[in-house]
């Protein structure tokens, strides 16, 4: 008999996040602005992401105020904000399949003194819970069935 050749397939950490309405006109006072963001598992298997929201990154004027809570997943499908969508809950991220897909809301508020022409530029950043660092770092026996996992160019953190 010829000898069994067996080979485990790595498992691949990777994702990306996108701005679903990146540039938005606002007003002065305006409540409940809803900046949406779509999160997708490019990996070979499933991951769950933490997520981090940031009001007034880089190269914002104004800081947006965030609504408590901030972050909602849409939990109904329907691709905009409802009552039906669910508060995301540290600690209890959603693992995504392979090519899945994840849309989530934050909500904001937009301060009373903004004044004509500020910016505010809103960032979600996903951090596989596996975990991140350099792209091509292993992290031994956290794959599916115990395989290594590796992290692919986005380190396991993606920002949007």
């Amino acid at each position: 008999a010829s000898p069994v050749a067996r080979f485990a397939v790595a498992e691949l950490v990777e994702a990306t996040v996108v701005a679903t309405a990146p540039v938005q006109p606002v007003a002065p006072g305006d409540a409940a602005r809803v900046v949406g963001f779509r999160l997708a598992n490019l990996g070979n298997g499933p991951e769950a992401f933490r997520i981090e929201l940031e009001p007034a990154a880089a190269g914002s004027t104004i800081a947006l105020l965030p609504r408590t809570p901030a972050l909602y997943v849409d939990s109904d499908g329907s691709g905009t904000w409802t009552p039906a969508d669910l508060p995301y809950a540290t600690g209890a991220e959603p693992a995504l399949p392979p090519d899945g897909t994840l849309t989530l809301f934050a909500v904001l508020d937009v301060p009373p003194d903004a004044v004509d022409a500020a910016r505010a530029r809103v960032t979600l950043t996903a951090r596989a819970t596996t975990g991140t660092g350099a792209p091509g770092t292993t992290v031994a026996g956290a794959g599916v069935g115990g395989v290594d996992a590796v992290l692919g160019r986005s380190g396991g953190a993606v920002p949007a």
